[in-house]
């Protein structure tokens, strides 16, 4: 993929071909995402916008895949729900126009994400049900798949038993009739290991989120989320230690990969708890205070009062993490 990143990025398109450079920049982009490498992702960005303004702005295509991806990295590079959240918005109806709806079903996902992000289960739930409608009517297999896969993330997220049982079957369809590829089957036990901490589980919980860490090794932004579930189910049985060195590694990974990352909250949030439980006060709040400042610098770019106050206390690890910082008198501000 890296050495087709160079090849893209050595080349100067014809006139005629210069739609079809500029959106395979995109779709270039988003597969650098998906592997970390930002630095490739942002070569792809900036040639985007230095020499396809024009392309981006009279192609309806060119345009809303470019926001589609723009969406993804605030989410999942930058911890931005709400600038992903805008962005998807922007692609809204853009797919349709151009006889392409397969792209308003990753337009439907990223916003239902980027709702769950922000604390709208009920809006996550919603937009990602009527991701999974419209791939069943006009996408393929794959598309079929990657809509199923979303609403399964949000449905396990739900604090409803009956979603998350809905999640639970949804993914053991998939593994019982081995669709998906590993991206797919890592997300699949993911979804497994939060259904089963959920249920008090903690057994399968571990091992199913230790699957998820291996089929997902080469996918940092979705590694990270695995990391962040597998060092929870361990806090939770009462192993510190192992769970304060499964964050710690899946921490020095966003660093590397140069990202902000969606779970770097809950990772530190964790970190802190086992820190604590270990007796390490001082590695604590540093983690705490480190919390702290990801979870203002998000929640300070949410205009709306009411979305800001969902986020902060209704998306769990960053109300876990606004608790642990009462509970040590400090003060939390925007």
């Amino acid at each position: 993929m890296l050495g087709l990143c160079r090849l893209l990025l050595d080349t100067e398109p014809e006139p005629e071909a210069r739609n079809a450079y500029h959106l395979s920049l995109c779709f270039m982009s988003g597969m650098a995402l998906y592997l970390g490498c930002l630095r490739e992702a942002d070569a792809c960005f900036e040639r985007l916008e230095r020499t396809g303004r024009e392309v981006v702005a009279r192609d309806d295509m060119v345009r809303g895949w470019r926001n589609i991806e723009y969406s993804f990295r605030s989410l999942y590079s930058h911890g931005e729900p709400w600038q992903a959240l805008a962005w998807a918005e922007q692609c809204v109806g853009t797919f349709g126009a151009v006889g392409s709806e397969r792209g308003d079903v990753v337009v439907l996902s990223w916003m239902a994400q980027a709702l769950l992000a922000l604390g709208d289960v009920r809006g996550a739930v919603e937009r990602a049900r009527q991701g999974v409608a419209l791939a069943l009517r006009v996408s393929p297999r794959f598309g079929v798949t990657f809509a199923q896969q979303n609403l399964a993330t949000v449905l396990v997220a739900s604090p409803e038993s009956a979603h998350r049982q809905e999640a639970r079957e949804l993914v053991l369809e998939w593994m019982e009739r081995r669709i998906g590829n590993r991206l797919d089957l890592g997300v699949a036990h993911r979804v497994l290991a939060q259904a089963a901490a959920a249920s008090g589980e903690q057994g399968e919980a571990e091992a199913r989120a230790r699957q998820a860490c291996e089929f997902l090794a080469p996918f940092i932004p979705f590694l990270s989320e695995a990391h962040s579930k597998l060092g929870a189910t361990l806090l939770s049985q009462g192993r510190a230690a192992e769970a304060r060195e499964e964050v710690e590694r899946a921490l020095r990974e966003l660093e590397a990969m140069g990202g902000e990352g969606r779970v770097r909250v809950e990772l530190l949030q964790v970190l802190a708890e086992s820190c604590f439980a270990q007796g390490d006060v001082a590695a604590g709040e540093q983690a705490l205070h480190d919390a702290l400042r990801s979870l203002r610098a998000r929640a300070s770019i949410i205009p709306e009062p009411a979305v800001r106050q969902r986020f902060l206390h209704q998306v769990p690890e960053n109300a876990r993490t606004l608790e642990l910082a009462r509970q040590r008198d400090i003060v939390f501000g925007i």
